[in-house]
């Protein structure tokens, strides 16, 4: 019987992980998607005459992306200098190329060399919208060569944690 018990437990513990290593994979196609969106947006932009004002009203419109409870998009360029931050405005237009996250990784140049392969998930952490919590995230990036951008959106890890824990 406490051996039965046991693999029981052993068996809903590995199901517990495969259900989360797929949802995990989800939430990464989904801000991969959302990246690739905001890609879309701003390629009819780019492919226009080139002004500032093209480029300001590009990233205004990117800067309204919102998915699920608390997903935006972002952007830097690949200098570091903030271009779309909705939850930090005033990083807009700053260097953030230094930028540490509460382990010392400089998220900011790890998310533009993500985004100069090709497109790549980096893990960080960050202010949590709404609340004074700063949490793990994955993040996906993506360039947008023509404006020389990095596009990026995340996932909060303990998103997913409470997903886990629901099901």
């Amino acid at each position: 019987m406490v051996f039965t018990s046991i693999r029981l437990r052993a068996i809903g513990e590995s199901d517990v992980e495969q259900y989360r290593t797929e949802l995990l994979s989800r939430q990464i196609a989904s801000i991969r998607e959302q990246v690739e969106t905001a890609r879309s947006i701003l390629a009819p932009y780019a492919d226009s005459a080139d002004s500032p004002e093209i480029r300001t009203k590009a990233k205004e419109i990117v800067s309204r992306i919102r998915f699920g409870k608390t997903g935006y998009v972002f952007a830097y360029d690949y200098d570091g200098i903030c271009q779309v931050l909705p939850t930090k405005p005033a990083w807009i237009g700053t260097d953030r190329i230094g930028e540490k996250d509460k382990a010392g990784r400089p998220y900011v140049q790890f998310l533009i060399e993500a985004a100069k392969r090709g497109g790549d998930t980096v893990r960080y952490s960050f202010d949590k919208p709404g609340t004074k919590v700063v949490a793990d995230k994955i993040g996906y990036a993506a360039g947008f060569d023509p404006w020389r951008l990095m596009i990026g959106t995340g996932v909060y890890v303990d998103d997913i944690d409470s997903m886990v824990v629901r099901h």
